[in-house]
């Protein structure tokens, strides 16, 4: 049997918990307080395993529905026909290059959105930034649920679960 790479990571999980950090010196503080904080990525890393790419589809189909919807408030321009053709482009097949296109596509998000605050309407101008707020509290609440596992979070069950920040 070949270990996966989570059960290797809970192996070293829980080799870090159960018997190092235990027997670590109390006064030691910063010894233990650096354990924890590689116990909790462990923590993270076992969380997320395989699940990278799912994570950055969900946010770039977010993004192409916010450039979409931006692209409606966009006055019909060369910039605005040439955003178009980027919120279209096929979903990229590797995590690498699927990185790549989101960060494309969030620079064409971006110039939709200076296209629509720069409108002489003020109601565009609201419309905008609501879309783009929305956006922001979805990305926020997906980026605290990756990182649950760190322990920061105050109340971490107020969250919602993984598979509900990663579904579409």
């Amino acid at each position: 049997m070949v270990p996966t790479h989570a059960l290797r990571l809970q192996a070293m999980l829980r080799s870090l918990t159960e018997v190092i950090i235990p027997a670590l010196d109390p006064s030691q503080r910063l010894a233990i307080d650096q354990a924890n904080i590689v116990a909790g990525n462990l923590r993270i890393l076992l969380d997320q395993t395989g699940r990278t790419d799912e994570y950055l589809r969900v946010e770039l189909h977010e993004f192409r529905d916010l450039g979409s919807a931006l692209l409606e408030l966009a006055p019909d321009t060369s910039d605005a026909h040439e955003s178009r053709s980027a919120l279209t482009e096929a979903v990229a097949v590797s995590e690498w290059a699927l990185a790549e296109q989101l960060l494309r596509l969030k620079g064409t998000v971006d110039r939709l959105l200076k296209m629509t605050l720069a409108s002489s309407d003020p109601s565009v101008a609201k419309a905008a930034s609501v879309l783009v707020l929305d956006q922001a509290r979805k990305q926020a609440t997906r980026e605290r649920v990756w990182f649950r596992g760190a322990g920061f979070e105050l109340d971490p069950t107020a969250l919602p679960p993984l598979d509900a920040v990663l579904s579409r």
